[in-house]
């Protein structure tokens, strides 16, 4: 159980005149203001109906705590289901202990208790929680009263958990659109997981000095005039889309960051020269990124399986956080060097002035040159706007501006690792960027008085060139790091040989028993067992394997309705048998295909790998 209380805990608009009274049922009941919160008769039986339309098997949201009649019966009658309370009324939260026995409910494990927290603690609150988003359908229960006495928090609070869910939904359709690509990606770069070394060698080498991180939002065009003169003070990271205005300045970021696994974000990088500049990538990149002309290379740790699986028999690179954006992994990196304040320059989130980019990004560059009569690149802009279903949100100054749904999933990734690193100061250069929690606006005229540190900064940065020299650069050691490297390699394709073939046999055993069961009078008895304890055993198998999270990584998302015996009406048992069989046949496809695509991907990169 989470009791999640602030300490400046949100005040509502007005003090409530609270009040308990007894009903006829010998349970009592709360008025809020002279209005019932629950029933003037019995409040343990209303809650009894309204439980029972609970449905699914995900977590549930009860917005309104009241005396906790609801969150009990729920909690009765759904015992393995995640239950999150939220109330925001701390008032109202301790009558109800006062009133009311609720240490059988408080001491149930999975009842968690948001009681007047900022709403802004919600989505860091939800990722310490779950982790991961949940894939199970989740349901949600009002106390209305509650609700709409005090909608300006419950609102909110609804908000941040909307935008909680958006992000699965937002990681599921780039799984399904980039999932292949990053394997073939990966599958050609697993080299470089031997090749170079990881970020862990830079952390904490620019303790105690600012970092400037350079996004590419549209009010980059303000902050380049003044980026030779912060660059001076400043470790500059920047990110790949920025990387071409910077060089025009004359700039030369001391770190460029790289993670986009598509071909057009590799354009970015074209007839860029960044051979002062020091690459921060991950091994699923568009491969001749690893060809483009950098001082050094240094790795992040994998965000996927495939590359774990060599990482983690090799050498560990360093994590780095991933928000969907390449801006949230160059903070990260900043924030692994160890320097304070960062500063974050053009990370917008937002249309200020309605504009989508800079001046001279690639989007304006591809549409001049796509531009005629009948398309100029003016309308291209207006689509790009359009197209993005922009809404109104509040900017760093609290005025409105337009974002998009995209963008405010990136923005609650900050907010909640600016939450998880509080010491840290995160400062924005605009006052038109999308505001989040945790960071605040500073004029970047106001840097320009802190003092030069461009020599101590090259310093550091020879010392690392000199470094990777002496150690990965080291012929001699590039030998050693390939035996242990091959035979992760070897490894991962035994693995998933056996996994294929495991797949490939189980897949003929279902259908050769699912066309023997169709059959009328078909014998059952110790067929059946047998059958499942072979299916026990496959399962047990793909389970244990060594491989198990690579070949999941494409696997669909498959939930329990899709299960066709959870739609069967009073099915015979041949019949839920049959079920039960087709839909395991259905995995064990999905599972062949997803192996057999990651071994016919990497057998035909490594024999281009050894040729070369």
């Amino acid at each position: 159980m989470i009791s999640a209380e602030s300490s400046q805990p949100w005040q509502s608009s007005h003090p409530w005149q609270l009040e308990v009274l007894p009903t006829p049922s010998g349970f009592p009941t709360l008025v809020a203001d002279g209005i019932y919160v629950h029933s003037s008769r019995d409040p343990r039986r209303e809650a009894e109906k309204i439980a029972l339309t609970v449905k699914g098997s995900g977590p549930i949201f009860l917005f309104g705590f009241g005396l906790g009649y609801l969150t009990e019966e729920v909690a009765l009658r759904y015992p393995e289901r995640t239950l999150i309370v939220l109330e925001s009324q701390g008032s109202i939260f301790t009558l109800a202990q006062k009133n009311r026995d609720l240490n059988p409910l408080l001491e149930r494990e999975n009842v968690h208790f948001f009681v007047a927290i900022d709403p802004d603690r919600i989505i860091p609150l939800l990722d310490e929680l779950f982790g991961e988003v949940p894939r199970t359908p989740v349901q949600r229960l009002y106390n209305r009263l509650l609700y709409e006495k005090d909608s300006p928090w419950y609102r909110s609070v609804e908000e941040a958990i909307n935008l909680w869910f958006t992000k699965s939904s937002v990681n599921e359709a780039t799984l399904k659109r980039f999932g292949k690509r990053w394997v073939r990606n990966l599958s050609a770069n697993l080299p470089s997981i031997r090749d170079f070394p990881g970020i862990l060698g830079l952390q904490g080498l620019f303790q105690g000095i600012p970092a400037l991180v350079v996004a590419a939002g549209p009010t980059l065009d303000e902050l380049l005039p003044l980026l030779p003169d912060l660059a001076l003070r400043c470790v500059v990271i920047a990110v790949d889309t920025a990387l071409r205005a910077l060089l025009r300045r004359g700039v030369k970021p001391d770190f460029v960051v790289v993670v986009d696994p598509q071909f057009w974000n590799f354009k970015h990088l074209d007839r860029c020269p960044a051979g002062k500049s020091f690459l921060i990538t991950e091994s699923a990149v568009y491969p001749p990124v690893f060809r483009h002309s950098f001082r050094r290379t240094f790795l992040g740790s994998s965000f996927f399986p495939l590359g774990r699986f060599i990482e983690n028999r090799l050498e560990i690179k360093g994590e780095l956080g991933a928000g969907g954006s390449v801006a949230t992994t160059a903070w990260d990196f900043a924030r692994l060097l160890g320097s304070n304040p960062i500063l974050l320059g053009a990370l917008d989130l937002s249309f200020p002035g309605l504009k989508t980019h800079f001046r001279g990004a690639l989007f304006e560059e591809r549409a001049h040159e796509q531009s005629n009569r009948f398309l100029p690149a003016e309308t291209q802009s207006v689509r790009a706007l359009r197209d993005a279903a922009p809404f109104w949100a509040a900017d760093m100054e609290g005025e409105p501006v337009l974002t998009d749904k995209r963008m405010t999933v990136y923005a609650a990734w900050f907010q909640n690792r600016f939450a998880q690193y509080p010491g840290l100061s995160t400062l924005r250069l605009s006052p038109h960027s999308l505001a989040i929690p945790g960071s605040h606006y500073r004029s970047p005229q106001d840097f320009l008085s802190l003092p030069v540190r461009r020599s101590e900064i090259d310093a550091i940065l020879d010392h690392i060139d000199r470094t990777v020299a002496l150690s990965i650069g080291n012929p001699e050691i590039q030998k050693e790091r390939a035996q242990p490297f091959n035979r992760a390699l070897d490894a991962l394709l035994d693995g998933l040989r056996e996994s294929e073939s495991l797949a490939w046999n189980t897949q003929g055993r279902l259908e050769e028993a699912i066309l023997r069961l169709e059959r009328p009078g078909a014998a059952k008895g110790e067929y059946v067992q047998a059958l499942l304890a072979d299916l026990d055993r496959s399962d047990q198998a793909i389970r244990e394997s060594s491989v198990k999270e690579v070949v999941a990584f494409l696997f669909p998302h498959l939930s329990e309705e899709d299960d066709e015996t959870q739609n069967a009406e009073t099915p015979t048992e041949t019949e839920a048998l049959l079920h039960h069989l087709r839909y395991a046949l259905h995995l064990y496809r999905e599972l062949y295909g997803n192996v057999k695509y990651h071994l016919d991907t990497l057998l035909k990169f490594e024999r281009f790998n050894s040729k070369n």
